[in-house]
């Protein structure tokens, strides 16, 4: 699960960083947006965190792919609203804060690509009992 945890809490490190470094230039609705896309970091980083033993003990079942929608609705919180910043869409942003709203986004695709594969495994090795 540390493959899908430290990329959160590196998510969630660029948030502080850009609202830390650009304090004064953001305004209150990109500051606001930012703190989102922070708070579902946080999220999915817990959510890892308590999810983990659930995810041990239903990967015989199919329940351990409803897991798949707790892992993935931060990321998509994350990605909309991270997108919105990036496309100007509540305001202008240098070329910093763009920069950390880029790495936010590969980080979350990261993050997104780990998922799939976490759940493509599984799918296999539930495939493997079966036979």
């Amino acid at each position: 699960m540390d493959d899908l945890r430290d990329p959160a809490e590196a998510i969630t490190t660029c948030c502080q960083t850009l609202l830390a470094e650009t304090e004064g230039t953001l305004t209150e609705q990109q500051q606001e947006f930012i703190q989102t896309i922070m708070n579902n970091s946080q999220r999915f980083t817990h959510q890892t965190f308590s999810l983990q033993d659930q995810i041990e003990q239903m990967r015989a079942g199919t329940a351990f792919f409803e897991i798949g929608h707790e892992l993935r609705s931060p990321l998509t919180t994350i990605f909309g609203y991270n997108h919105l910043l990036l496309n100007g869409m509540v305001g202008e942003l240098n070329a910093q804060q763009q920069q950390h709203l880029r790495q936010i986004d590969e980080i979350g695709n990261a993050l997104k690509n780990a998922i799939d594969r976490l759940f493509e495994n599984a799918s296999h090795t539930q495939d493997d009992q079966i036979i």
